[in-house]
């Protein structure tokens, strides 16, 4: 009977990101000073998140200043988070934008995102996401661009995880579960 209370409660342990926690996360994205922010970062994640649905691991880190890699039976390793080289950007006529920046910006109007590594073992798995014009506040495509131009403007080279941000101290350091957790838990 215990065993059975206990899993009842498990289920509610957990709350789905509704739509006031989003709106909270926007407001505070706005807010933040810097566009570099642990703030920023998160929203664009859950914004990008709502289509793909990655795990925690795909997209932070355990530690602030270590990347996380997996390890193939073969030796060979493979960084487990998502990097810039995953983010393939389409225009209108489905050709290549080979430069990401601030001119190419408004070119974009789809991206192909691709998984090098996942738990459930999809290993190369990709997704399509076309541009939400709709409401571009929070546009996957949009957000996704914004991942990559932030670790572009942090100096992160594009084989090194996406998810980095700029603290209050001015160190560039990766996201980590526990500062999801944190900034979820304010909102």
């Amino acid at each position: 009977v215990n065993n059975m209370l206990r899993e009842e409660d498990i289920a509610r342990q957990r709350a789905p990101l509704d739509n006031e926690i989003f709106a909270e996360l926007r407001r505070s994205a706005v807010a933040s000073k810097n566009c570099d922010s642990a703030n920023n970062l998160l929203f664009d994640f859950v914004s990008l998140s709502r289509y793909i649905g990655p795990r925690l691991s795909e997209y932070a880190q355990t530690t602030q200043d270590k990347v996380d890699y997996h390890t193939y039976p073969s030796g060979t390793t493979v960084i487990k988070a998502f990097i810039a080289d995953d983010f393939i950007f389409y225009d209108g006529k489905r050709h290549i934008i080979k430069i990401l920046d601030e001119d190419s910006f408004q070119q974009v109007r789809s991206v192909k995102i691709t998984w090098r590594i996942q738990k459930n073992r999809q290993n190369g798995q990709s997704i399509n996401l076309v541009v939400d014009g709709d409401n571009p506040d929070i546009c996957p495509v949009r957000n996704a661009i914004h991942l990559v131009l932030r670790a572009k403007r942090l100096g992160q080279p594009s084989d090194m995880p996406l998810a980095m941000y700029r603290n209050n101290r001015c160190k560039n350091i990766y996201l980590t579960g526990a500062k999801v957790a944190e900034l979820l838990r304010r909102s």
